[in-house]
């Protein structure tokens, strides 16, 4: 069930890289947030565990790692998973809004949480490109000679918390020094800008009134 097992390769490469394959999972995480935008604040919804979807996804993880369920990656991805993880996002929102403080929203406030997560976005843009220096055979071996590591019997290869750390090393520094850059920033309010002034009409987010 894996690239390689695909009838049409490039036909796979097209629905699992390309952002128009994409577009249903991206329409699904627009529409939920605005679902949660439509939360009245004066009449909150009464937030669901987000602990059970949670589980759920690491129920997934884990049953598709150890073999137990055989299920195509995109398929997997955009029935279940993303679902999943939409619905996790939801809800684990809405626990954060309430008054009562539930548990996981705690914790995902601790500090080693908070570096990653604003970090997150860097992590997504090198996370990819530093995997295909080190891991896709092509490439590893043109620059390294040899592929860096391979999966061992005995567990994950050493080589995988290296690469892990680079990808932590580089988002920071990716973060700090253009993120965070006041010329990046002056830049991207002048594109901001330009674009609004080219379409006025969606210049402002339709957001919700309330009296």
């Amino acid at each position: 069930l894996n690239a390689k097992t695909h009838p049409n390769y490039a036909v796979f490469n097209i629905l699992r890289f390309s952002p128009l394959g994409a577009l249903l999972e991206v329409l699904m995480g627009a529409a939920a947030c605005r679902l949660v935008m439509l939360d009245h604040p004066q009449a909150p919804i009464q937030p669901a565990p987000s602990m059970a979807p949670l589980l759920a996804m690491l129920a997934v993880l884990g049953l598709r790692a150890t073999g137990a369920v055989e299920l195509n990656d995109m398929l997997t991805r955009s029935g279940i998973f993303i679902p999943l993880w939409i619905m996790f996002l939801m809800r684990i929102h809405r626990e954060s809004m309430s008054k009562e403080g539930a548990l996981l929203p705690r914790l995902l406030c601790k500090k080693p949480l908070l570096f990653l997560g604003g970090i997150s976005f860097p992590i997504f843009v090198v996370h990819g490109p530093l995997g295909q220096l080190f891991y896709k055979k092509a490439v590893a071996t043109a620059v390294w000679g040899q592929n860096m590591a391979s999966p061992q019997a005995v567990g994950i290869h050493w080589f995988f918390l290296v690469y892990w750390c680079t990808v932590l090393i580089s988002s920071q520094i990716l973060q700090k020094c253009f993120l965070e850059s006041p010329t990046v920033k002056k830049a991207s309010k002048t594109v901001e800008k330009a674009l609004v002034a080219c379409f006025p009409e969606y210049g402002e987010l339709a957001l919700p009134q309330y009296d």
